[in-house]
């Protein structure tokens, strides 16, 4: 497996991993990514156009994908409880991986880059959010190393558990 950042030719296997995680969310009753086109075709072009969207290619196949930003994200100006870290701090969004590779590592490699390039760019930590009832990936954050934060509302107005992984 190896992390590269994604470019249009890469959108198709993109697609079809968000498209499993709407999937497994819709089988396991989890309202995330179901009442919208979110996250679509518009969101991975322009995480690709701003040059956050990264992806897992094992035998020329897209197996996951992830956004990850090095800036500010104006969903966690606003915390309901407190951020472990002020200051620089690097996002992960909408990891999702083909259910033939969950629990291979394919997700870690997303936090293990952000964190290696973060560190060597000044950031004091790595955010991430997610649905309340998306256990798995809770479990997942957690065990990275993340800690529970609080709550955030993101761009669609729903709430988010926030974590945080100091640097």
């Amino acid at each position: 497996m190896r992390l590269v950042m994604a470019d249009e030719h890469h959108l198709p296997g993109m697609l079809a991993c968000i498209e499993a995680a709407r999937a497994y969310f819709k089988e396991k009753q989890i309202p995330q990514w179901q009442s919208s086109h979110y996250p679509g075709r518009a969101d991975l072009c322009a995480d690709i156009a701003k040059k956050n969207a990264y992806v897992v290619i094992e035998a020329d196949q897209v197996i996951a994908t992830a956004a990850i930003q090095f800036t500010q994200d104006p969903n966690y100006d606003k915390i309901d409880g407190a951020w472990i870290c002020d200051g620089k701090y690097a996002v992960i969004h909408r990891i999702a991986v083909l259910p033939k590779w969950k629990g291979q590592q394919a997700a870690a490699l997303f936090v293990a880059f952000a964190k290696e390039k973060g560190k060597t760019i000044g950031c004091k930590s790595l955010r991430i959010d997610t649905h309340c009832q998306n256990i798995a990936m809770i479990r997942f954050i957690e065990k990275c190393g993340y800690r529970y934060c609080g709550v955030v509302v993101v761009g669609d107005g729903t709430k988010r558990n926030a974590y945080e992984l100091p640097l």
